[in-house]
């Protein structure tokens, strides 16, 4: 680093990607030193943030940063986000190292550039301007950054939200990663659509398991455990869950009605009509096929153990994403009922711990509006929708003390950077990261 100057927000960001803060389900190979030193370097970063904030650390890396406002009388605001990232399946593949934290051809390179330490960095980046302004918040201001998302956040946001329950103090609103400004996922509509998420879906993994006759696989049975197993599989994928348009989609359609090409004005205006007809639209598109139905995804199988051994079990995880509307004991139920024999025993995975749905809060509320209103501002051309986020995030945690809860990542991204989303070369461009650094800063002062 160099001490002679301070250094810009992509410069800080690169600071933060190179600690290798991973996340992995197995808790032994959790590297604390690695989290402690990236907590060290927010010190570092921001220091006028570390004179004016109280800061609390929370199981040696959890943090939360307290900004007194100067009326005490009004709800406080949270932002929330986390810094721990997901593993690396394979580094040669990648064009800057995912912990260079490399700045190069506009961008910031490395694992975490947009998921999501770029959002601890811009929250940062913003208050420490801010106070170098001589600026004070209105209502209080708390930070919360959060190391162990990737794995559930039973460390770090589910004990800060209870902390925060025990001492009574509620939220005006919660803001949160999630949606973004879309410039590609929506070809009915020529605008970028800042999607922010007002509903979350919730997860399950379901383990399915069945036992099978034991020898040699010269005198086979007429199914194995595997081929038992598969059958199961085969009958989950053919049979998706039904569909459905949760208040958050029916909210997302309904506002980019006007904006909308052709014979979509009609069909996204009249939905009462025409809920069917979309449905089928997108349905058609893995990504807008995630909207309005529980998603669900067989991703790891393990059975067998030697070529010429019939396997004596076979088990896999299916993930599901719960669309509000139906419970963790209405899937599961659903899945048993669907595969429909008694040989495959289906359970609860709790690797990581099961969620429903975040159901809506308000689209009538001033801090909706707000947020809208912050979006504009900063890209005038963008049309602001309420959205259902079908991937997880902390907030879950603080349903219980937070009025508003908006998941949105402040920044237009296309599909190669949404790629590099728990891929490979993940990156953010510097344009998107100052304009995020702007978002919270203006955010921060309508609000607050």
């Amino acid at each position: 680093m160099n001490n002679s100057e301070p250094l810009n927000v992509a410069e800080k960001l690169s600071e933060l990607i190179k600690c290798k803060t991973i996340s992995y389900n197995e808790e032994e190979r959790f590297d604390e030193p690695e989290f402690i030193k990236l907590t060290q370097k927010l010190e570092e970063l921001f220091p006028e943030c570390h004179k004016v904030m109280e800061k609390e650390l929370i199981n040696n890396f959890a943090l939360v940063y307290c900004w007194k406002g100067k009326n005490e009388s009004l709800d406080p605001a949270i932002f929330i986000a986390h810094y721990d990232v997901v593993p690396i399946d394979d580094e040669s593949d990648w064009i800057h190292g995912p912990f260079s934290g490399d700045i190069a051809d506009g961008f910031v390179w490395g694992r975490g550039a947009i998921d999501v330490k770029d959002q601890v960095c811009a929250g940062m980046q913003a208050a420490e301007e801010l106070i170098k302004e001589g600026f004070t918040p209105e209502r209080t201001i708390y930070m919360a950054w959060g190391g162990d998302e990737e794995v559930s956040g039973d460390r770090g946001a589910r004990v800060i939200s209870k902390e925060f329950e025990k001492k009574g103090i509620h939220f005006a609103y919660l803001m949160d990663e999630g949606g973004a400004i879309t410039v590609d996922q929506l070809p009915m509509i020529e605008k970028p659509v800042a999607v922010i998420g007002v509903e979350e879906k919730g997860m399950l993994n379901l383990k399915l398991s069945c036992k099978g006759q034991t020898g040699h696989s010269s005198m086979p049975p007429n199914h194995t455990a595997i081929g038992t197993l598969s059958e199961a599989i085969k009958k989950i994928e053919d049979n998706p869950f039904p569909t459905s348009l949760p208040t958050s989609v029916k909210g997302l359609f309904n506002t980019i009605a006007p904006e909308a090409k052709g014979i979509y004005k009609l069909i996204f205006g009249n939905l009462g009509l025409f809920g069917g007809i979309l449905k089928k639209v997108l349905a058609k598109s893995t990504t807008t096929n995630a909207m309005i139905r529980t998603s669900q995804s067989v991703n790891m199988i393990n059975a067998g153990y030697k070529e010429n051994v019939l396997p004596d079990r076979a088990e896999c995880i299916v993930n599901l994403r719960i669309i509000p509307g139906e419970t963790i004991e209405s899937v599961k139920n659903r899945i048993e009922k669907v595969i429909d024999n008694p040989e495959i025993k289906v359970e609860i995975s709790y690797g990581v711990k099961p969620n429903e749905a975040a159901k809506i809060k308000s689209l009538d509320s001033p801090n909706f509006k707000t947020v809208c209103e912050t979006v504009k501002e900063v890209w005038p051309e963008a049309v602001p929708a309420p959205y259902l986020m079908m991937g997880g995030s902390d907030s879950k945690n603080y349903d219980k003390v937070a009025d508003d809860i908006f998941r949105f990542s402040p920044m237009i991204v296309d599909q190669k950077e949404l790629d590099g989303m728990h891929g490979t070369n993940e990156r953010i461009s510097i344009e998107n990261l100052e304009n995020m650094v702007r978002f919270y800063v203006k955010m921060i002062k309508k609000s607050c």
